[in-house]
C-alpha cells in the first residue's frame, strides 16, 4: 500500500510538472508580432503631388511572417470620404498590390493613401499611409 501510494503522489508530481512548465517566451515571437507586416510603398512617394486628370500609381510590396488575406488599398480626401478604394483579396506572407487611380481632385489639398493588410479571419488588420498632394489647376 505504501508502494501505491508513493508512486500515485510521484505521478501526480511529475504531471503537475508537466502541465505547469512552460516554454520561454524570448524565444517565440508574440501573436501581436506574427500578426504584423511589412508595408513598403514603391508608389506614390510621400507628399507627391497630383493634377487633376494624373494617373496615381499605388505599388507596394507586403511581406510578413505569416500567411496574410488581402490588402485594401483606400484614397480618402481631408475630410475622410473615400476617393478609391481597390481590395486585392491574395492569400500569401507576400503580396504585390498594382492599383490606379485618376485623379479627380481640380483643388489644391492633401489626400491620405491608406494600405490596409488583412492578417487574418479575426479582423486583425496592420497598416501603413502616406500623404499624398493634389494641385488645382492653373488656367
Amino acid at each position: 500500500m505504501q508502494l501505491i501510494k508513493a508512486l500515485s503522489t510521484t505521478f501526480l508530481i511529475a504531471v503537475t510538472t508537466l502541465l505547469s512548465c512552460r516554454k520561454d517566451n524570448t524565444t517565440t515571437k508574440s501573436e501581436h508580432e506574427k500578426l504584423s507586416a511589412t508595408i513598403n510603398i514603391a508608389s506614390p512617394y510621400a507628399n507627391q503631388v497630383f493634377k487633376y486628370g494624373d494617373t496615381v500609381k499605388i505599388v507596394a510590396d507586403i511581406h510578413a511572417e505569416t500567411k496574410m488575406h488581402g490588402c485594401n488599398a483606400i484614397i480618402l480626401n481631408q475630410e475622410g470620404d473615400t476617393l478609391f478604394s481597390a481590395n486585392a483579396h491574395e492569400h500569401g506572407s507576400s503580396i504585390k498590390l498594382k492599383e490606379e487611380w485618376i485623379n479627380s481632385i481640380t483643388t489644391t489639398g492633401m489626400l491620405t493613401l491608406k494600405l490596409i493588410c488583412i492578417m487574418d479571419h479575426d479582423g486583425n488588420t496592420c497598416e501603413k499611409t502616406q500623404i499624398i498632394q493634389t494641385q488645382s489647376e492653373q488656367k
